[in-house]
């Protein structure tokens, strides 16, 4: 299910089945990209650990990030290539996921992000994806973070990915 707010949508993750299909009606000539782990730099790894980063903002130029499943690895990393993604730190829950137009992004979703102000999230947005247009559609992840297979909210999230896939 999907509720349009100010121009951006909110993508309910009880049912990720039909997220994929979801995003086609509503961007039908945009590419989509299902991540299938998280990485994050290594001071974004700390402000998560100390609750100071609560969601991630991904960008795909004419393209949209998209959860392919609710439980993601997390990697922490100081370089996006291939091969520097593999030190897995644990896992992360996505909670909600928002698209929206760049030039939708507020204060609340830089501090929700870590940054101070909004010119701080978008000057670090430039130097990891490079030039963003204004009309351009990025995508907001809530993000938890889970440490282990022992964790209760981890197995129950595996329980429900395991029936959705099966359903």
């Amino acid at each position: 299910m999907t509720s349009k707010t100010n121009k951006h949508y909110e993508i309910e993750l009880n049912d990720l089945r039909n997220i994929k299909d979801m995003l086609k009606k509503k961007f039908p000539n945009t590419t989509l990209y299902g991540r299938t782990k998280l990485p994050l730099y290594h001071e974004y790894v700390d402000l998560l650990f100390s609750g100071n980063k609560k969601t991630t903002i991904r960008f795909r130029k004419n393209g949209i990030d998209f959860p392919g499943f609710k439980i993601l690895p997390l990697i922490s990393t100081s370089n996006f290539s291939k091969k520097y993604l593999t030190n897995q730190i644990g896992n992360v829950l996505i909670t909600n996921y928002i698209v929206k137009k760049f030039i939708k992004l507020s204060t609340n979703d830089a501090q929700l992000d870590g940054f101070v102000n909004l010119n701080k999230l978008k000057e670090t947005l430039f130097k990891i994806y490079g030039k963003i247009e204004d009309d351009d559609l990025i995508s907001i992840y809530t993000i938890k973070y889970i440490e282990s297979e022992n964790d209760s909210i981890f197995n129950q999230e595996i329980i429900k990915n395991n029936h959705e896939r099966s359903a």
